[in-house]
């Protein structure tokens, strides 16, 4: 790191854990590997940005948790080791600097990226997301057509929103979803899950046939003597 120009650089002692602890972190006296990070908190507590730049094997990664789980991930920063080959990343600075010299070391190192924060994303992860929702390559972005023309110009039906029909008792509302649900099956083929308060399962599975073929479920003709 000073070839590279960082003179505040620090190593720690003990090396890396093996794996990311999955319990609580431990009351400071009794933190015994991570000492050296109490023992200086007075010094730490003054760096608003703090980079890890550890080893890039799971150990390595390992300890980048557990510091940035003591130091505040919120003023972590981490490095990514760059590329040694299509299928190997440097596993350290050590590395990078002995291929590809101080310059390039300073800047991986410049390139650190703020420590991942549950909850908090970067714009550049969705910009795949966003250029798929531009081309309309997803699927169903802009929703898909109620099967009438008078009100696809002010409703779709649109995948993950929620949708809700009001209306008076007794005005149609189960019947224009019913009639909704068959549109849509008919266009893109979509399925439904149904959960009716009103209708025996018969009775709603004489509305969606008549609405699916398009004509009455019993013979109006036949005579019942």
């Amino acid at each position: 790191m000073e070839e590279a120009g960082y003179r505040n650089c620090v190593s720690v002692p003990d090396g890396a854990p093996p794996f990311i602890s999955d319990k609580e972190l431990p009351p400071v006296d009794k933190d015994t590997k991570y000492q050296y990070l109490w023992n200086c908190k007075e010094y730490l507590e003054k760096a608003s940005r703090i980079i890890l730049a550890t080893d890039g094997d799971p150990p390595g990664q390992a300890l980048a948790e557990e510091l940035a789980r003591r130091l505040g991930r919120e003023r972590c920063w981490r490095v990514t080791w760059p590329k040694k080959s299509t299928m190997d990343h440097f596993k350290d600075a050590n590395e990078v600097l002995m291929y590809l010299g101080p310059s390039a070391l300073r800047e991986v190192i410049e390139g650190a990226e703020l420590y991942p924060i549950q909850g908090l994303f970067n714009f550049k992860d969705y910009f795949s997301e966003i250029d798929a929702y531009y081309h309309q390559t997803i699927g169903y972005e802009l929703g898909v057509p109620t099967g009438w023309r008078s009100l696809n110009q002010l409703y779709n039906v649109v995948p993950g929103e929620l949708t809700i029909v009001t209306g008076v008792p007794n005005s149609g509302k189960s019947e224009w979803i019913d009639a909704l649900l068959c549109n849509l099956n008919h266009s893109v083929d979509w399925k439904f899950a149904l959960c009716s308060m009103e209708n025996r399962v018969r009775e709603h599975a004489r509305k969606l046939l008549e609405k699916h073929l398009k004509k009455p479920f019993f013979d109006v003709r036949q005579v019942v003597k």
